[in-house]
């Protein structure tokens, strides 16, 4: 299967970086597949890496598919930051319950990509 990326979560994704960048922070846009997943994903959207951190930008709650990896990630020393649209927070708040994550609301308006503060879900 092949993982889609989606306008709104590319928009995310983008902000995302630039938001690293002008912090100073190097990062980079990772192909999901860099990061040598066995699970079979199709719904991986975006996944930002900066020094042992991996953002998931996700465009929707559910998490399932990516509970493996972020266990099997989390032991190989990254942190996993899960973003979803804040509409799907509480969602994916009961979905991620004991994840090794930090769970991230965005939002979009006119003026650009919003984040909200992280927490555990």
């Amino acid at each position: 299967m092949l993982a889609y990326q989606t306008e709104a979560t590319g928009v995310v994704a983008a902000a995302c970086l630039e938001r690293y960048r002008s912090l100073g922070i190097p990062a980079e846009l990772l192909p999901w597949q860099r990061l040598d997943l066995d699970e079979e994903l199709e719904t991986i959207v975006s996944v930002i890496c900066t020094d042992n951190r991996l953002d998931w930008v996700l465009g929707d709650a559910d998490t399932a598919p990516f509970i493996d990896a972020f266990r099997r990630l989390s032991g190989q020393g990254y942190a996993n930051h899960v973003l979803v649209p804040m509409e799907l927070l509480g969602e994916t708040h009961q979905a991620l319950r004991g994840a090794p994550v930090l769970l991230q609301g965005f939002w979009e308006d006119g003026d650009g990509v919003h984040f909200w503060r992280p927490e555990i879900p």
